[in-house]
């Protein structure tokens, strides 16, 4: 089914932490540490992501990287069409690819495919960075109640 890929993931999660500690420089070795992802990966994936101009990089001893936009304007879906394109279910639902399903003039399932899609990347549009990394944080702090209700017990 519609997966994201391993590079995608990566990318997101890099973006979430840097959304977390927005005007700060994020090593990729800090990232990859904390999210136990591989660091050659994750600086490939961190280079593409400064190429486009999604985050800037700082070189030097304290070199890093961070947004470079504000994370409440980047959305999921600018990250996934900046790294691998728009989504697309199907190829009848990609308005980027030249190719025709053999069965596009008869097809009985064009059109509520095409629904899911719009809705699918409708979803993603909506979601952004600064929206990831608060998820992120009421996770944690729930945990943190959790952790303390059950020492005081």
């Amino acid at each position: 089914m519609l997966r994201l890929s391993r590079k995608v993931e990566y990318a997101l999660i890099a973006l979430q932490v840097m959304a977390e500690r927005y005007d700060q420089v994020v090593s990729a070795k800090e990232i990859a540490d904390e999210h136990d992802i591989p660091l050659e990966f994750l600086a490939k994936v961190l280079q593409s992501l400064a190429k486009l101009n999604v985050i800037v990089s700082q070189q030097g001893v304290r070199g890093g990287y961070m947004l470079a936009q504000a994370p409440h304007t980047v959305t999921v879906l600018s990250i996934i069409e900046a790294m691998e394109g728009k989504p697309a279910l199907v190829d009848c639902c990609d308005e980027t690819s030249d190719t025709l399903c053999r069965m596009s003039q008869q097809c009985s399932i064009q059109d509520p495919l095409q629904k899911v899609n719009h809705a699918i990347t409708g979803a993603l549009h909506a979601l952004t960075l600064q929206e990831l990394s608060q998820k992120k944080q009421s996770k944690r702090i729930s945990a943190q109640r959790s952790a303390l209700v059950q020492v005081s017990l």
